[in-house]
């Protein structure tokens, strides 16, 4: 399958799911404009136990595991969670999940940018910039897509009464999984700032405590 064959594969793939990914995008912005005003409204210690769980960096440190390595770990772990449960969802006809899960990853970055700046003012504005957004600018069109990929396949094939699938195509199945599992590397690579260059700046945040 050569590059050409790739992307008209994929131009296809977003004419058909053109609503899926226009709306999923709205959805991911609505989560970081709640995540970023929830932060008000919440205790302090919510706001530790909120970001512990939600992004790696936060989470590491709280683990006592602060060095880069394990955060770039955390970052793969959970990234990839989201790769693989959309992806079984579209598989299963469980597309309509999509939206909720896209709605947390866009409301954990809001978050932790709301805490950021709750927090440190124009600092953490500054440190965000730099130790937040580099690695979403890969993260959101993967998770955009990815999601929209799932509810597009779990539209396409549902289950019939007898729980098998009705007119499956062995073909589109593995064009979905090479689509995921490009923005799976693309995720990776998301990864790899997030573990290794973005603490860097996040680290700021202990000489400004």
């Amino acid at each position: 399958m050569n590059i050409y064959r790739l992307k008209k594969i994929f131009r296809n793939h977003f004419e058909n799911g053109f609503s899926f990914y226009f709306v999923l995008f709205l959805i991911f912005i609505f989560g970081i404009i709640i995540g970023a005003v929830i932060i008000k409204a919440l205790s302090t210690s919510i706001h530790y136990n909120i970001l512990k769980y939600s992004n790696p960096y936060f989470f590491s440190n709280f683990k006592n595991y602060d060095n880069y390595y394990n955060i770039f770990k955390m970052s793969i772990y959970f990234n990839l969670i989201y790769i693989g449960i959309s992806y079984v969802f579209g598989i299963l006809n469980l597309g309509f999940i999509i939206p909720v899960l896209v709605f947390i990853k866009g409301g954990t970055l809001g978050f932790t940018v709301g805490f950021l700046l709750h927090n440190f003012s124009w600092k953490g504005f500054i440190i965000s910039i730099f130790g937040c957004y580099p690695q979403y600018l890969i993260y959101i069109p993967c998770i955009v897509a990815v999601g929209a990929l799932s509810m597009t396949v779990a539209a396409k094939y549902k289950f019939s009464a007898n729980r098998k699938f009705t007119k499956f195509k062995r073909l589109d199945i593995l064009e979905y999984t090479l689509f995921v599992l490009f923005f799976s590397v693309l995720m990776i690579i998301g990864s790899i700032y997030e573990g290794f260059i973005s603490p860097i700046f996040l680290n700021i945040i202990k000489d400004l405590v």
